[in-house]
Parts: C-alpha cells; sequence; structure tokens
C-alpha cells in the first residue's frame, strides 16, 4: 500500500548564493520528496513569487535587491498568514522588533 506524502513548497528570497545552496541541501537533502524549494534572488521577484503562488513558508532576507525582506513581508500579511521567517543580518533590536511587528514568525540571525 502507497502511502500518500503532502509536499511542501517553501520559498527562499536570499540573494546570497551560498546560503541558497545551504537552506536548499537541509531541506532537501534527507527529504527529497517532501520539501520543494523555490528560490528568488531579489525582493521584487521574491513578492511576485508568492503573491501569484502557494507556498507552506517563506524564508526572507531583509536587506535584498529591488525590494526589501521588510516590504516582501508587510505585503504579504494584507493577504495572507502563510508562516514567514527572516534569515538576516539585521542583527539589532529595533529590526528584530519591526519583523515581529510587521507578522513574522521567526527571526533568525546570521551566522546561523
Amino acid at each position: 500500500m502507497r502511502s500518500c506524502v503532502r509536499m511542501y513548497k517553501i520559498l527562499m528570497v536570499e540573494d546570497d548564493k551560498n546560503i541558497q545552496n545551504l537552506v536548499v541541501n537541509y531541506f532537501t537533502k534527507k527529504e527529497k520528496n517532501i520539501f520543494q524549494v523555490e528560490i528568488a534572488s531579489d525582493g521584487q521577484t521574491g513578492w511576485e513569487k508568492a503573491y501569484e503562488n502557494h507556498y507552506d513558508l517563506l524564508i526572507l532576507d531583509v536587506m535584498l535587491p529591488e525590494m526589501d525582506g521588510f516590504s516582501i513581508c508587510r505585503k504579504i500579511r494584507k493577504n495572507s498568514d502563510v508562516p514567514i521567517m527572516f534569515i538576516t543580518a539585521r542583527a539589532s533590536e529595533p529590526d528584530v522588533l519591526n519583523g515581529y511587528a510587521l507578522g513574522c514568525d521567526d527571526y533568525v540571525i546570521k551566522p546561523y
């Protein structure tokens, strides 16, 4: 009997290729058939993908070309309650508090 395994879609908006690879490997190496990770390397592309598709998780950097992660989070929260995690080097208390005020579910500071 074949079991049904749900595929979880993740969008990562990150401009650093090394971090992109690290996160993709983390989610897909062990569980290839459970997680599908899509990448956007700039904020505008990330926002467009998030707006046009359904994801189970968004992972956002804050400092991005075209549009910052805070702006993406603000726009997403107008219409969606998808879980949002920031992974960023922006470590000041005001930045962390701003991330949570905008509606993120977690705020992880680089390096992690």
